[in-house]
């Protein structure tokens, strides 16, 4: 089955980013959030009913937790962005040049997308996106 993908223009994909950076940031809080209670194991003194509900309780925050961090990684991909790396905040928007798919890069923090690279490279290959621009002058002058 071959993946759809979804292209972004430098323009677009820098549009999206004050909705992806809230996503993001909110996604690395909730993670924590989940982090922090995976991290206990509370056993209850006694089967009252009121430990039972306190058990419950504790089980409903871990799924809220759960279930909004999952949507809003869904809200992210389902644009077709790519999460390359969570916890640095790195996200890949799929763009073309010459035909051939590279990504627009950004990494939380940063105001704008200025960096791209290349589908098989990663995060240390960027390169600032003026060259791309540079290129689009130079074909356009030897069009003309």
């Amino acid at each position: 089955m071959q993946e759809e993908k979804t292209y972004y223009s430098l323009e677009d994909a820098r549009k999206l980013i004050p909705f992806v950076g809230k996503k993001l940031r909110r996604l690395q809080k909730l993670n924590a959030e989940i982090s922090v209670m995976n991290a206990f194991h509370i056993n209850f003194k006694g089967d009252s009913i009121e430990n039972r509900l306190k058990a419950i309780e504790l089980n409903k925050n871990y799924h809220k937790a759960m279930h909004a961090f999952y949507s809003g990684l869904e809200d992210i991909t389902s644009k077709g962005l790519v999460i390359k790396d969570f916890d640095q905040g790195l996200v890949d928007f799929y763009s073309k040049m010459d035909g051939q798919d590279i990504f627009l890069c950004w990494k939380l923090g940063e105001k704008t997308i200025d960096h791209w690279h290349t589908v098989e490279t990663g995060y240390s290959s960027r390169q600032p996106v003026r060259i791309l621009r540079e290129q689009y002058e130079k074909k356009l002058k030897e069009l003309l």
